[in-house]
């Protein structure tokens, strides 16, 4: 008997079909193809202009921080999208960073260890965060910190991966035919990654899926009374997050030129939560703030000072005590902004 109901329409049309408008509905077309145009306009200047407005010490610390703006944009998909701290991001990072490095051993095209890197951890994402589901707030965070330390110990007693010394002699080559030797150019091609990665990152979230994550965030049993596939939204969440740190991490192999094993430690993860508080784990472009400010900060401004770590951790403490919302959260408390309030409310 044919399994294709009376009106003549196909089975898979019932399942594709749904998903599919869930993923596209959202903003007009036009709306968003404005909105491309003028960050691509902006995108340009920043790319072309950073290069020569900059020392070369400046510019190294700023192409770390679009890796790391990668690592905090997949980290906050779990802390600020779902309400989960994790401690696990790391592994996903590194795991890009290490695809680079076999592949660059394997003589094969650079571009392609971008790729397998986004490919593999987005289905180690998928799965890990399929297994730890059911578990929440501290229960999944120390959880996905057993499973980051795990990845890190394997990788570290690897003779294969290098072990304690990493992968190293990962000679910049051309990407899709571009340049990539120098550091002004190696610049432009991190930049143009960061912003792939970006909208990727801010396509989805204005997305009715990511409603529902948000809404997973509030109150997952409700949800669950509601009929949602709660477990299906965690596990393609962390498939998002793992895809986008892994692009990171893969960018962060192919300028240092090497991999070791602190790309999967937890402080590595740490720090990536550290990057979304800052900014406003709530607010879109609140890692992406937190990681430049963080890199900056680390790297640069507290370079030579021996006391950086404590100096950081004092930061923290400071921000999350008089804005726990993060930087991003500032206009809001100005007093314009309660004025307006007060004039919206109904008398």
């Amino acid at each position: 008997m044919s399994s294709i109901p009376a009106d003549g329409t196909p089975p898979w049309r019932g399942r594709v079909l749904p998903l599919w408008r869930e993923l596209a509905a959202g903003p007009s077309w036009r709306t968003t193809l404005v909105q491309v145009g003028v960050v691509a306009v902006l995108a340009a200047v920043v790319a072309f202009g950073v290069p020569g407005a900059v020392s070369p010490e400046l510019l190294a610390v700023l192409t770390v921080a679009a890796c790391y703006a990668l690592l905090a944009a997949g980290t906050n998909i779990s802390v600020g999208w779902l309400g989960s701290v994790t401690f696990g991001q790391a592994a996903f990072f590194g795991c890009g960073a290490y695809a680079v490095g076999l592949v660059r051993h394997g003589h094969w095209p650079a571009q392609n260890s971008i790729l397998l890197a986004i490919a593999v951890s987005a289905v180690a994402g998928f799965v890990a965060y399929w297994l730890l589901a059911r578990y929440t707030h501290i229960t999944f965070a120390m959880l996905t910190l057993v499973f980051g330390q795990l990845v890190f110990l394997v990788v570290s007693s690897s003779t294969s991966l290098g072990a304690s010394d990493g992968l190293g002699g990962l000679f910049r080559e051309p990407v899709f035919g571009i340049s990539t030797v120098t550091d002004p150019q190696f610049w432009g091609f991190a930049f143009a990654v960061l912003v792939i990665g970006l909208a990727v990152y801010w396509w989805f979230y204005r997305r009715i899926l990511a409603l529902r994550m948000f809404a997973v965030r509030e109150d997952a049993g409700r949800m669950e009374t509601l009929g949602y596939d709660v477990r299906t939204l965690r596990a393609t969440a962390g498939a998002l997050g793992a895809a986008l740190s892994a692009m990171g991490g893969a960018l962060y192999a192919m300028y240092a030129g090497a991999t070791n094993p602190t790309l999967l430690a937890f402080t590595l993860s740490g720090a990536a939560i550290f990057m979304c508080f800052i900014g406003g784990s709530r607010y879109l472009w609140g890692p992406l703030i937190g990681a430049v400010l963080y890199t900056l900060t680390v790297n640069f401004w507290l370079q030579s000072n021996r006391a950086a770590t404590l100096i950081t951790g004092g930061i923290f403490v400071v921000v999350m005590l008089v804005i726990p919302n993060g930087l991003l959260s500032l206009p809001s408390r100005l007093p314009i902004h309660a004025i307006a309030r007060r004039l919206r409310q109904p008398r």
